[in-house]
C-alpha cells in the first residue's frame, strides 16, 4: 500500500458509540474511510474503448443512412469524432468519480479493497492486542465497498457469513454515497453480531487508541 494522507478524525461523529461498543463486547473496534484503494488505470482504456465503439457505429449508421456523405473529408471527420468521443469518455472518468465508477470491476473492487484493509492491520499494527480480538471497518469511498477484517482471535466466532449480515447492512447507505448513515449501521449490526457470538466486554484496557482512521487513499 502506498503513501497516504493519513489523519485521525477527531470530531468523529461516532466517537461515543464505537466506546460503547468496544465497552459492551471487549473488542477493539477501528472505523477506517479511505477515499480510493487502488489507481484502477483500466477505467479510462475501458471508458475509451467502448466510447470509440459508440462513436465509430453512429459514424457507419450516419453513412448507411447518407451515403453521400461518404467523402475523405468526412472520412476523416468521422475517425475524429471517433478518437474525442473515446478520449472525453477516459478524461471524464478521472473528473467524474461516479461515471468513473461504471467501468469498475466488482470483483476487481473488492479485491483491491481487502488487501487495502489486510494491510493498513498489519502495517498499523492493531493485531497488537492481547487477546488479538480487535475489528477493523473499512469503508471505501470511490469503491462503495466494506471490509469487516476480524483479527485471529476472533475468527472463530465471525465467520465470512456472518460478516457479510454486516455489509448487506450497510450496503443501501454505502450505493447511495450516505458514508455516515453506513456507519452507523455497520456498528449496530457489528455489535449485535458480537453479542451473539459471545463476546461479552468488562473491565478493560483500551489498547487501540484510534477509533477512526481517515486516509485519501490512492
Amino acid at each position: 500500500m502506498p503513501e497516504n494522507e493519513t489523519q485521525a478524525a477527531p470530531l468523529w461523529p461516532f466517537q461515543g458509540r464505537a466506546e460503547t461498543l468496544e465497552e459492551r463486547t471487549g473488542v477493539e473496534i477501528v472505523v477506517a474511510t479511505v477515499g480510493k484503494c487502488d489507481n484502477y488505470p483500466e477505467i479510462p482504456w475501458k471508458a475509451f474503448a467502448l466510447s470509440s465503439a459508440l462513436a465509430a457505429a453512429a459514424v457507419v449508421l450516419a453513412e448507411w443512412l447518407r451515403p453521400d456523405w461518404i467523402g475523405t473529408q468526412h472520412v476523416t471527420l468521422g475517425v475524429f469524432m471517433v478518437l474525442v468521443a473515446g478520449a472525453g469518455a477516459a478524461a471524464l472518468t478521472v473528473l467524474l468519480p461516479g461515471f468513473g465508477r461504471w467501468f469498475l470491476s466488482n470483483v476487481e473492487s473488492e479485491a483491491e479493497v481487502r488487501q487495502y484493509a489486510a494491510a493498513m492491520f498489519l502495517e498499523r499494527e492493531w493485531f497488537r492486542t492481547a487477546k488479538r480480538q480487535a475489528v477493523l471497518l473499512l469503508v471505501a469511498q470511490f469503491e462503495r465497498s466494506v471490509v469487516v477484517l476480524p483479527d485471529i482471535g476472533l475468527r472463530s466466532q465471525l465467520s465470512e457469513a456472518r460478516l457479510q449480515d454486516v455489509i448487506e447492512a450497510m450496503r443501501p447507505r454505502l450505493a447511495a454515497g450516505e458514508f455516515e448513515a453506513a456507519i452507523s449501521a455497520g456498528l449496530d449490526a457489528l455489535e449485535t453480531l458480537l453479542l451473539q457470538a459471545g463476546c461479552v466486554g468488562s473491565n478493560r484496557v483500551d489498547e487501540i487508541a484510534e477509533e477512526h482512521v481517515v486516509e485519501k487513499g490512492v
